[in-house]
């Protein structure tokens, strides 16, 4: 069992046994996690991460869970929201600044999309497009990234584009207002 009174002391939010992850995402989907943790705040989200690291304890991160599917069997091991710690948009000097659990239809107008919103993304997380990519509007979407946001060997990192690898995870984004030249 994975040490829960330990995590409790470090990360402040809620923390589940075999909870359901469809009682936690949009789409409803989802089997029993064996440990769900919803962080209060980015540095609970960053703490819970490095928590699972450390122990050598398998975890998924998963926004929204929009696109969450899988066939009701749940997680072994443990389930980190980001769609609590990660959210908030502002607009300042040119740019949006997005949390990575920030729902794709919250981004504002000012960002002149490149496309209108896919339905079947309005309850998409900013982390999860980016992440993912699936589609065009997710493509070009990551095409007016000015710099990421990760968590990366323990702690968080800028990184432009084109330094995002595979299985990091996603902490905030910069998108340059307007469209891409």
């Amino acid at each position: 069992m994975l040490g829960l009174k330990e995590l409790r002391q470090h990360v402040r939010g809620d923390l589940h046994i075999g909870e359901p992850l469809a009682d936690h995402t949009v789409a409803r989907r989802g089997g029993p996690a064996d440990v769900l943790v919803i962080p209060e705040g980015k540095a609970d989200f960053c703490r819970s991460i490095l928590y699972f690291q450390k122990s050598d304890q398998p975890f998924r991160v998963v926004g929204t869970g929009s696109r969450l599917n899988d066939g009701g069997a749940g997680f072994r091991g443990a389930v980190i929201l980001s769609h609590r710690a990660l959210q908030g948009v502002s607009v300042t000097a040119g740019r949006v600044i997005a949390g990575a659990g920030t729902l794709l239809s919250d981004l504002p107008l000012e960002m002149a999309l490149p496309e209108a919103l896919p339905e079947r993304h309005t309850e998409g997380s900013v982390g999860g497009a980016l992440s993912m990519r699936c589609c065009s509007f997710c493509s070009e979407l990551y095409g007016q990234v000015e710099w990421l946001e990760l968590f990366r060997n323990g702690e968080a990192r800028r990184v432009k584009p084109d330094g995002f690898g595979e299985g990091e995870v996603i902490l905030s984004v910069a998108f340059r207002l307007g469209r891409k030249s």
